[in-house]
């Protein structure tokens, strides 16, 4: 470890980072062939909450936020949960089958609304 107290050594840090970042690049990719509007939510909410997670390292909280440095931490573990939890729901909806979409039933249906097909 590089510094006492800390979980992860400086090259551990940077490879889970680069590990991030692939992710969403991959999820991207994969997003562009397959997915509906859900999973796209998904992947967006994953890298909206990325950025701040790999971005608020110790390095930049103690050089622009020094006066609010416990603050910024604990928004960047907030981050990192919400992170995590969206990749985990990225890939359940992924692998489970979402049936058929929602309808709403036939008396709050508007009236030139399509059918759908059988």
């Amino acid at each position: 470890m590089d510094e006492p107290g800390k979980l992860l050594s400086l090259s551990q840090a940077r490879w889970l980072k680069l590990s991030g970042i692939v992710i969403a690049l991959v999820i991207f990719t994969v997003q562009r062939f397959t997915g509906n509007e859900y999973t796209h939510l998904l992947v967006l909410l994953y890298c909206l909450f990325l950025l701040p997670a790999i971005a608020l390292d110790r390095a930049v909280q103690e050089r622009y936020f020094p006066y609010i440095q416990p603050f910024i931490a604990a928004l960047r573990a907030v981050t990192i949960v919400v992170t995590v939890m969206m990749l985990a729901l990225y890939l359940y909806a992924m692998m489970t089958p979402l049936g058929d979409p929602i309808t709403l039933p036939e008396h709050l249906r508007y009236p030139g609304e399509l059918q759908p097909s059988d």
